[in-house]
């Protein structure tokens, strides 16, 4: 059964949240850039919360995915709500898509999935691990065991269980963290560049090299390493090395308004805290570093960027409460 609450103060049900008084530690460096962040915090330490995270509708979208009843919250400035809570898994993927919230239950219905609304309805039901993987396009498209189905109803079958999911330009990515293929669309795939190195496990898109084609990026944080791939060749343009998983998570916007592509990196294991790296304007080197609270933060889980913000999960571990970091910026 899932509920849907309405409140802006969450009851105990619920697990509030807090706005800590102490920021998640930044070490700057690079370019000025003004920011503020905002930092919130599950009460529980068990619940994830922060293993996944969005931005969109004027909002930031938060999920707790773990235990019994999962829940997905709102943050609107210092307002949180719970919007939804649920079993399955409610909330460990979120996007926000043209049709509004996406909510991944992929273990609902005994294991067959589904994808619901911030009304709690099932918008699409499962077929067998439905929403291990979800992407706000357009077209939205959310994967299931063993392949993709977008909004418009097409359906592509993959050689492995899909990781990641992103769409560029129209055309859907699916990358495969296990197999020989890491990336692969309709007409091309990209094979896997080393043995175990999990590449596929997150995806994003930007034009890379200004040809006017938007490239893929592909997180491998088996090898710490994330690839930036040619968009049409798919030959290897740049790459970006990290330690502590770095690549576990992607995303790609103008978080600083110059009209050029920013890259965020999430290193969920590094330092044993967890860190975000950012790259302005696509660099090689990080501009800004943000590092979790404390030790099992996680922090780089979970990314995603949107409308000049940032947001970072922390989901923590059985003794960390989880935190999502919310981080607006811009050029001095």
């Amino acid at each position: 059964m899932f509920l849907v609450s309405a409140c802006e103060h969450p009851s105990s049900e619920y697990h509030e949240l807090t706005i800590p008084s102490g920021k998640i530690e930044s070490n700057d460096t690079g370019n000025p850039l003004t920011y503020s962040t905002q930092t919130i915090e599950s009460q529980r330490a068990d619940d994830g919360f922060g293993s996944a995270v969005t931005v969109g509708g004027g909002h930031v979208w938060v999920g707790a995915p773990h235990g019994e009843t999962a829940t997905v919250y709102k943050i609107s400035g210092t307002n949180q709500s719970a919007v939804l809570t649920g079993p399955g898994r409610l909330g460990s993927h979120l996007a926000w898509t043209t049709q509004g919230l996406w909510i991944a239950a992929p273990l609902a219905s005994d294991g067959l999935g589904g994808i619901l609304n911030a009304d709690g309805e099932f918008i699409i039901p499962g077929t067998g691990g439905t929403g291990i993987s979800i992407t706000a396009g357009p077209p939205a498209t959310y994967a299931w065991e063993g392949g993709w189905t977008d909004s418009d109803g097409e359906t592509f079958h993959l050689p492995q269980r899909p990781t990641a999911l992103h769409v560029r330009a129209g055309e859907v990515g699916a990358g495969m963290a296990i197999g020989s293929i890491a990336l692969k669309t309709k007409s091309q795939e990209w094979l896997r560049p080393e043995n175990h190195d999990e590449a596929g496990f997150a995806l994003a898109s930007a034009d890379i090299n200004a040809d006017g084609t938007p490239d893929w990026f592909v997180g491998a944080p088996g090898s710490n390493t994330v690839y930036g791939l040619d968009g049409s060749s798919l030959e290897t343009l740049q790459t970006w090395n990290g330690v502590g998983r770095f690549g576990a998570a992607i995303a790609v916007c103008d978080l600083d308004g110059n009209g050029t592509s920013d890259l965020a990196i999430g290193a969920p294991q590094a330092n044993q805290r967890g860190t975000l790296h950012i790259f302005m304007d696509l660099g090689t080197s990080p501009s800004h570093n943000w590092s979790g609270h404390t030790e099992g933060s996680g922090l780089g889980f979970a990314v995603d960027c949107n409308d000049g913000v940032l947001v970072a999960g922390a989901p923590g571990r059985a003794d960390v409460q989880g935190r999502a970091i919310i981080i607006q910026a811009g050029n001095d």
